[in-house]
């Protein structure tokens, strides 16, 4: 099978993948956010931030080396691998475990300490099936790894939504999670036939420490800078502020948080073993960034105009706070998932080095922005990190121009189309919202649904015709020729 059409099926099943996670979130989170209160989604937040920080240490670039190195060894340098990640998962737990009281001791709730205690059950053995998960990734033989992960995912979110209504709290979105990790790994294991044997190959770990310092480094400055607005906020402006950021800022970052995995997945192999011929790189490039702009534009447009329907629809009254904070982030999602094929392209291409000083510098300037602005309140955090983000972005984008040689132009003209068709159908939807008087939330949810998304389809696909075809060609490149006959796409 060649290499495009692998590339294309793991594309697809990571896509179906994906549009079913997103609609089990949004149901889920539905659930959720009417029964839980503003601080236990601040609770879970600071939680999991002390986990990912620290997890960093450990996962960071070890899956990047195993897709990336070429050998007559590779038997040999995964289950180096393994072993190198087993330990560094007993020493990163066992450390989690000693800070998690302190952590909670410094925001004030020992719930807290409970929370972090799951959590670190989910960490162990999601790190140890991260060496298998990776040789599924270098093969791009995605559909055994989709198939764990869409099960185990979908009882997890069940699982969540059965203790949120029988009234275990905070603690419903952290127990299923911890109950299913293991199964999760065990599945991993089994349908990957990897079996990691008991040589050590010690004398690996120098090679793979020299790739990943990197992205390590990298990683830690772009953890701080992803997420230092949620330690900032827990402790400057408390839990319950920070409840309604988390919320909003998930949802703006939805479509990005599920498309960028699919782009990382699918592109660093790609990339990687075509890095030699620069314009084939390009070329696969572009292709990206044309699907993603056609379908990131009109889904955040979309959501920006509808906000308050929408959230208070879907999660509630209580949520009307993070309305404004919520528009505020999606014009910032709007850049960063238009940038998001820049993705993992620095490690597939063996520059790590380049994400690493891009945010050692951009890390420290976000961080006391953010602090900077608290004394403000959420929306002027709100409005200083989507400024900042945007700026970020763009950055990404001159790196990457400069990398494959093309010009900002020409990057700009390939998503100008998708662009302009979704905010002339942004602009009708909301003059057709401010024109329907209704105060129910729920027959606006329902609007939302079906008058409203339907008339922003159809002005963004008039607008968009022109560019359509080419679109349509691009998917069909994308989606298995079996499916593709079925689904009757014109040949690419």
């Amino acid at each position: 099978m060649s290499l495009a059409i692998k590339a294309g099926n793991a594309a697809f099943l990571l896509i179906s993948k994906r549009i079913w996670g997103v609609l089990v979130n949004i149901l889920v989170m539905g659930v959720l956010g009417r029964e839980l209160t503003k601080s236990d989604f601040g609770i879970l937040a600071v939680s999991g931030l002390l986990i990912q920080f620290i997890a960093i240490l450990g996962i960071s670039g070890i899956s990047e080396y195993i897709i990336f190195y070429k050998g007559e060894d590779e038997k040999k340098v995964f289950q180096s691998a393994f072993w190198l990640n087993f330990i560094i998962t007993v020493v990163l737990s066992a450390l989690i475990l000693l800070v998690a009281g302190y952590w909670a001791t410094w925001y004030e709730d020992p719930r807290i300490a409970n929370i972090i205690y799951l959590l670190v059950i989910s960490f162990f053995f999601t790190m140890l099936s991260s060496i298998p998960m990776a040789l599924f990734r270098k093969s791009l033989n995605y559909r055994p790894l989709v198939a764990v992960q869409v099960i185990f995912n979908t009882i997890s979110n069940i699982g969540k939504v059965v203790l949120a209504l029988t009234g275990f709290g905070v603690y419903s979105l952290a127990l299923p999670m911890a109950v299913v990790a293991p199964l999760s790994a065990i599945s991993m294991f089994v349908v990957s036939g990897f079996r990691p044997g008991m040589n050590l190959g010690i004398r690996y770990w120098k090679a793979i420490f020299g790739y990943t310092k990197f992205v390590i480094g990298s990683r830690i400055m772009s953890k701080l800078a992803g997420e230092g607005d949620t330690l900032l906020i827990g402790k400057l402006l408390g839990l319950n502020t920070l409840g309604i950021y988390n919320i909003a800022y998930q949802t703006a970052d939805l479509f990005r948080s599920y498309v960028v995995p699919i782009i990382s997945n699918v592109s660093m192999p790609v990339f990687a073993k075509n890095a030699e011929d620069q314009q084939l790189v390009k070329d696969h490039f572009f292709r990206m960034l044309k699907l993603i702009s056609f379908l990131s534009f009109p889904s955040l447009i979309c959501l920006f105009v509808l906000a308050e329907p929408f959230l208070l629809g879907w999660y509630g009254d209580k949520w009307v706070d993070a309305i404004l904070p919520f528009q505020i982030l999606t014009l910032f999602a709007i850049f960063r998932t238009i940038s998001s094929p820049t993705a993992g392209l620095y490690n597939a291409l063996g520059k790590p080095n380049i994400g690493f000083y891009y945010n050692l510098i951009f890390a420290p300037i976000f961080l006391f922005t953010v602090w900077l602005s608290a004394s403000k309140g959420l929306v002027a955090i709100c409005i200083a990190v989507t400024i900042l983000r945007i700026i970020g972005s763009f950055i990404h984008i001159v790196i990457t121009s400069r990398m494959l040689n093309f010009s900002v132009f020409s990057y700009l003209r390939n998503i100008s189309d998708s662009m302009l068709a979704a905010t002339a159908a942004g602009v009708f939807v909301h003059l057709l919202y401010s024109g329907t008087p209704i105060n129910n939330y729920y027959l606006q949810l329902v609007l939302f649904g079906t008058v409203y998304a339907f008339s922003f389809l159809s002005i963004y696909f008039l607008f968009f015709k022109a560019g359509f075809q080419e679109v349509v060609s691009i998917i069909s490149k994308v989606i298995p020729p079996g499916v593709r006959k079925t689904l009757g796409f014109v040949p690419g």
